[in-house]
């Protein structure tokens, strides 16, 4: 069987946030990948990771700067349209 090295590293649950789901810290080539996505403006860390500094700084500058899910006036958050389907 073939071996298989994943370019991702640091990947470690912190926090079981309800069952089932856990917030991943994941890394790959030094990029923490939350953070990637919050400042580009694809994650709402509000809800997954309240209390982040880091991330709360990283959205703010993405709603300003209306970056990914910040530039649709009519966006709809993950959690909500979960309650519609």
């Amino acid at each position: 069987m073939p071996s298989y090295r994943s370019p991702c590293t640091g990947v470690r649950a912190v926090r079981d946030r309800k069952p089932g789901l856990f917030l991943l810290p994941t890394r790959t080539n030094g990029v923490n990948l939350n953070h990637l996505l919050v400042k580009d403006g694809w994650w709402w860390h509000r809800k997954y990771a309240p209390g982040d500094t880091v991330l709360e700084r990283l959205e703010q500058e993405a709603r300003a700067a209306k970056k990914g899910l910040w530039a649709d006036p009519q966006r709809v958050p993950p959690w909500e349209w979960r309650k519609k389907k």
